[in-house]
């Protein structure tokens, strides 16, 4: 078991153990999880680009400065005409395109990744609704930031890098909708509990106690960049700290077998599941039909 502070994230990389975000794949199958293991997991989105982006403006910002270089909005520069002369707001032109690439060359030269000018604007967006919201603000003024902690659950080596990591044990969330409804359907479907409920026992294992409280911050990525912190998650972070452990159990399974299967779980065939907000009312089984 080790706490370790200020590690850069390409070392907390090369920890041989694993990992929430490794294990979750498991949820689907265990191929799924084996696939993840070996680094076939699907390529990174747009939007999880962004949010390395804005995790760090958010928490690691003397880390931003190093990291990223904001792209000027050439496309919004008096320089920017068509090929007629035209004044543009495109960044179609020869002029875009010519200093697009030759930002994009000297930031790769400088060791640095590119931000766009929009995604700054929304990261500081972001960042201004989470100074706005007291106890959110409170949580990430209090806590030390991308902690790694290591540990072992079901004799299997674990690692994990907490967003923020004090008294409160918190994970920042960027969202489409931070209502508390919308919000939690997102939780359920990308398995937070899950996963924050090994952050808990990593927390437990190199602290020897439970953290205060955990919660989840999280921020809009767009249009009204509300804020909310959730917490009360006992009931969820028990029901995912069971799947875990199934999951983990599982995975030794497999290794000694070496035998790793699908959705199907090992089957001939599966029963359909239909949730029952799909299934017909009986009131609604004779359909009306007009005369």
């Amino acid at each position: 078991m080790t706490v370790i502070h200020d590690l850069p994230f390409a070392e907390y990389q090369q920890i041989q153990a694993m990992n929430p975000s490794t294990l979750v794949h498991g949820r689907k199958s265990m191929r799924s999880l084996k696939n993840a293991i070996n680094g076939r997991s699907k390529e990174p989105t747009n939007a999880m680009r962004f949010g390395n982006k804005y995790h760090t403006l958010i928490l690691e910002p003397e880390e931003f400065e190093k990291s990223f270089s904001v792209m000027p909005n050439y496309a919004a520069m008096p320089e920017n005409v068509t090929g007629k002369g035209e004044r543009s707001d495109s960044w179609a032109t020869v002029f875009c395109k010519e200093s697009k690439r030759s930002f994009e060359s000297a930031t790769e030269l400088d060791g640095k990744q590119v931000i766009t000018r929009d995604e700054y604007d929304r990261g500081l967006a972001m960042c201004e609704s989470i100074a706005d919201d007291e106890y959110a603000s409170f949580i990430i003024r209090t806590s030390k930031r991308e902690v790694t902690l290591t540990g072992e659950i079901e004799g299997i080596s674990f690692k994990g890098r907490l967003d923020l990591c004090g008294g409160i044990l918190a994970d920042l969330k960027g969202t489409a909708n931070a209502e508390a409804i919308a919000f939690g359907r997102t939780a359920a479907n990308m398995k937070y509990a899950f996963k924050m409920s090994i952050y808990q026992e990593l927390y437990r294992q190199n602290f020897e106690a439970y953290p205060d409280d955990v919660c989840i911050i999280a921020v809009e990525t767009g249009g009204d960049f509300e804020c909310c912190v959730y917490d009360q998650m006992d009931a969820a972070l028990d029901a995912g700290w069971d799947q875990v452990i199934a999951t983990v159990r599982a995975y030794k399974g497999c290794i000694a077998s070496d035998r790793w299967p699908g959705v199907n779980r090992g089957r001939g065939s599966v029963p359909l599941f239909v949730p029952n907000w799909a299934m017909p009312e009986d009131d609604l089984e004779v359909m009306y039909v007009p005369e």
